[in-house]
């Protein structure tokens, strides 16, 4: 019953092909909904002019295509009996995934902010998938 409401809705596509479709806009779902609850980030491990090296490679789910936004951690914000809640962060810039390995990745960087530069150390964190 499914496959004929989809089947209907697609326009005339195959069964094969609409099923796939659902089902990669599910798992897409899915993995969002895990993301939002477990946010991906990495560490800047070089910076070669434009391109990027970070921590985490194919095992950490990334995927070329990725884009990340590139923070550096400021001060501490805590709550009244003194325990750290947040981070203050400023935006360096945004990268995305061009080549992912096994134990690191390469990006290359998409957009640079006048708030510091990208150096090794800094966060990487995924915004976009």
């Amino acid at each position: 019953m499914l496959m004929t409401q989809v089947s209907g809705e697609k326009g005339g596509d195959s069964k094969e092909s609409v099923l796939n479709e659902v089902c990669k806009a599910a798992a897409n779902d899915l993995f969002k909904q895990i993301q939002q609850k477990n946010p991906f980030t990495a560490t800047v491990l070089e910076v070669y002019d434009n391109e990027i090296y970070i921590d985490a490679g194919i095992e950490s789910g990334l995927r070329e295509g990725d884009i990340l936004e590139v923070l550096k951690e400021g001060i501490p914000i805590t709550n009244m009996e003194g325990k750290i809640i947040a981070m203050r962060t400023t935006v360096l810039g945004k990268i995305q995934v061009k080549s992912v390995s096994s134990g690191y990745s390469i990006c290359q960087i998409i957009e640079r902010t006048n708030t510091g530069v990208i150096k090794r150390g800094v966060t990487a964190k995924r915004i976009s998938y």
